[in-house]
């Protein structure tokens, strides 16, 4: 049997998650404190722990136990929160109705499961003089359930087994292709992979553009050992937040992500042409040693492409310390930057 303390998520567990991951955590946690006048932002805010897997990051495998742990909700109560919490931003009249009292949470949880948002106005009038359960009798079942039909009597029939494919969805043989054809394919790259390939491209030795793919492809470049065999150069103002990387296609927008990855671990020019590393070299190598030059995301063993994040950045507080530092390839990397820009704008969204 599990003891007390198997629960509690470690220190090292909270360090995992960026600040608008944390922030939403830490205001889930507070609203709970006034849950009868907080209905509202609790299920919102619980909804945004599912949303972003926090609950994951914090050492929890569903969440039901977070919201045990955090709030004392059973786990059911966690999900009527979350389905409240997703249906709310359709029906604003419930929504206003439940924070100034004139609804009970079940009156308003079964407004929002059976009730067409275009007609909320009039269920929310009608509840003001019902119990949640005459509410229950007179509301219409559940929008979107389609009727069953049977054919009329003295014409049902057997249901045949039909054949395993249709006509339309028989699997065809490849054509086989002729000696010394040609064969093609495309790719879309986003700009950050148009630029690496580019760069690996130019990098590759061969003759044809064919032969520098597959040498691009097959040679071993990552960060782990040596230097990368590209660069991409960032050109960013200040002034109006505007980014774009040059290439051979012309200036392409960055991505907000890329860019505050950038700022982790980049070599920064100034206007006066002189350079800065955002890590010192040395703490970098010893951040590269410590996770054997290998990205410390969870479910993560890439190997090319190392990149060092700042747990915490320096505006929240955070600086150049080993334990500050973590090691992500460039996936890893941008998709937390993008986790923490998404945590942050759900944030801003929160119900008043």
């Amino acid at each position: 049997m599990a003891n007390e303390h198997d629960l509690v998520p470690c220190q090292e567990q909270h360090s995992m998650l960026t600040p608008g991951e944390e922030s939403l955590h830490n205001n889930f946690t507070t609203s709970v404190k006034a849950l009868r006048k907080d209905l509202v932002r609790t299920a919102y805010y619980l909804l945004q722990i599912q949303e972003h897997r926090i609950h994951k990051k914090l050492g929890f495998s569903n969440l039901g136990e977070y919201a045990a742990e955090y709030a004392g909700l059973t786990a059911r109560q966690a999900r009527e929160f979350v389905e409240i919490g997703r249906k709310l931003p359709r029906f604003p009249e419930v929504e206003a109705a439940l924070q100034e009292g004139r609804l009970s949470w079940s009156q308003a949880r079964l407004i929002t499961r059976r009730a067409d948002p275009e007609q909320q106005r009039y269920w929310v009038e009608q509840a003001q003089s019902l119990s949640a359960q005459s509410l229950a009798e007179v509301l219409p079942t559940v929008s979107g359930r389609q009727p069953v039909t049977t054919p009329p009597a003295g014409r049902q029939e057997e249901a045949k087994p039909g054949p395993l494919f249709s006509s339309a969805s028989k699997p065809r043989v490849a054509e086989q292709a002729a000696p010394g054809r040609r064969q093609y394919f495309t790719l879309a790259f986003s700009p950050e992979q148009y630029v690496r390939f580019s760069g690996l491209l130019a990098a590759a030795k061969g003759g044809s553009k064919e032969e520098k793919i597959l040498n691009a492809l097959g040679a071993h470049g990552g960060q782990g050992a040596s230097a990368l065999p590209y660069l991409i150069v960032l050109l960013h103002c200040p002034a109006c937040g505007e980014a774009a990387m040059p290439t051979n296609r012309g200036e392409m927008p960055v991505p907000q992500a890329m860019l505050e990855a950038a700022y982790c671990d980049a070599t920064v020019e100034g206007a006066d042409a002189q350079r800065r590393r955002t890590i010192p070299p040395r703490l970098r190598r010893l951040a590269l040693q410590r996770a054997r030059y290998c990205c410390e995301a969870e479910g993560c063993s890439h190997t090319q492409f190392l990149e060092i994040h700042h747990r915490r950045p320096a505006a929240a507080g955070g600086g150049d310390t080993l334990d500050n530092l973590v090691v992500l390839c460039s996936g890893c990397h941008r998709r937390l930057h993008a986790d923490e820009n998404a945590a942050r704008a759900a944030l801003r969204q929160v119900p008043v």
